[in-house]
This record gives structure tokens, sequence and C-alpha cells, in this order.
């Protein structure tokens, strides 16, 4: 298993004419990061900061 990164998904459009992938059309999010704050944080959601 690969994590795309910042180089293959920005960078290397702006550097490279051709690439052998386009960086939009051919990645897919897979997952989504969590947020973790401290028990006694004012803020409970996202939506909240």
């Amino acid at each position: 298993m690969q994590g795309g990164t910042i180089s293959c998904h920005a960078i290397n459009g702006s550097l490279y004419a051709k690439l052998p992938y386009d960086p939009i059309k051919n990645f897919q999010p897979i997952t989504m990061i969590g947020l973790v704050v401290r028990a006694d944080s004012l803020y409970k959601t996202v939506q909240e900061r």
C-alpha cells in the first residue's frame, strides 16, 4: 500500500509537462483523517471550531 503525498498530487503536475497519470482523475480518496482533541477542549466537533 502506498499513500499519496503533496509531491505526486500537486508539485509533479507543475514540474512535468507529461505524467504517466492524471493527478486529479486517477486518484480517489479512500479514507478521511480524524481529528483528535483533548477531552476538556472547548471544541467537540469540527463545526464548533
